[in-house]
């Protein structure tokens, strides 16, 4: 009667690990979706109101047509405005085409490397007393400085890039503040409204 039983808890067990690996194995193949990161470029193709944004890659990523991916995602949005740039994307392919033919990928975060040459900062822009201060996603504080910096103040509460002059302090590694003097800017995200 106990051989019966412990014969009985290996089928049971066996069953066990074979549904929960089947279910493993579906829910692979059903989302389909693989992490990926790419490169490159943004552009806009098509003509309105038909316009699509792609990214014209520098690496590779498995697709029929290596040379471009068209994108979709929350970050749409923000990607529209940086047109041009040099992006790094992190998402994943859906496993469709476009109808231009192109490979989808669903951008879930991405990087932005270089606007017209430069490597741009990206933050959040605030006023603090009197001065306008950019704070980045990793907790850099960039304090604006020069004539040029005026010209972005009525973006207090929206998403920027800015490239220029960085200064940095003798303890800036550790305090997080620099301070810049911008040179050129682009609007990512605007205020929301009530901000600035």
């Amino acid at each position: 009667m106990d051989k019966g039983k412990t014969i009985g808890k290996r089928y049971c067990l066996s069953g066990l690990i074979l549904v929960t690996l089947l279910l493993f194995i579906s829910s692979m193949a059903y989302s389909g979706e693989e992490k990926a990161t790419l490169t490159g470029r943004l552009a806009l193709i098509g003509n309105e109101p038909f316009t699509r944004l792609i990214c014209r890659l520098e690496g590779n990523l498995k697709a029929e047509r290596p040379g471009a991916v068209q994108l979709e995602g929350e970050l749409l949005a923000e990607l529209l405005k940086l047109q041009g740039a040099r992006v790094l994307l992190e998402g994943y392919q859906t496993g469709k085409l476009s109808e231009y033919r192109l490979p989808i990928f669903t951008v879930t975060a991405y990087q932005l490397l270089a606007v017209n040459g430069s490597q741009p900062i990206v933050g959040v822009l605030h006023k603090t007393k009197d001065r306008l201060v950019l704070e980045t996603g990793e907790g850099k504080r960039y304090f604006l400085s020069g004539s040029f910096s005026a010209m972005v103040e009525e973006y207090v509460g929206g998403k920027l890039w800015l490239s220029g002059e960085v200064k940095q302090g003798l303890f800036s590694w550790l305090t997080g503040k620099y301070e810049l003097t911008p040179d050129a800017f682009g609007v990512i995200r605007e205020p929301e409204v009530g901000e600035g």
